[in-house]
């Protein structure tokens, strides 16, 4: 099939009122059977999707690494993956994924600033104005660089 078809099956399967998060990502099981890379890259990347607004964030993270490593220069999925790490509190997942935004962004780009001042956010303790003084800096340097881009806002 198509990965337009196999798609289009995933958010089927998704559906309510009985969504069937095992038979959406068994839709992924096999990417190699589409010899485009690009292809491949949308397969993960689009069922990553289904099972995220699933809430199966930890099958997610899988599947946005894999599309990720389809395609090698590509930020967005490392985003929704290290935007997933994050809420789940995985850490070790997360610096691994700040990691390689950075090397895609630098480590003054906007998306590396916009994740770590994201991550950042749950340890601000009330009143500590020099680390929301950083972090707001942080901010407005990603905003400066995509004025934009809801992130920074």
């Amino acid at each position: 099939d198509p990965v337009e078809i196999a798609l289009a099956r995933a958010e089927l399967l998704a559906r309510p009122p009985e969504p069937d998060p095992a038979a959406v990502l068994a839709v992924a099981q096999n990417p190699a059977q589409y010899k485009a890379k690009a292809d491949r890259y949308r397969l993960l990347a689009g069922v990553g999707e289904v099972m995220a607004a699933l809430g199966k964030r930890r099958e997610a993270i899988d599947l946005f690494r894999r599309a990720a490593a389809e395609m090698p220069f590509d930020l967005g999925t490392r985003a929704a993956a290290y935007n997933l790490a994050l809420a789940e509190k995985d850490a070790v997942v997360q610096a691994e994924l700040l990691t390689e935004i950075g090397k895609l962004d630098g480590d003054d780009g906007p998306t590396r600033l916009v994740a770590e001042v994201t991550a950042a956010l749950a340890t601000v303790r009330p009143g500590d104005s020099a680390k929301i003084a950083e972090l707001r800096a942080k901010a407005k340097a990603a905003q400066a660089k995509r004025d934009r881009w809801a992130q920074v806002y």
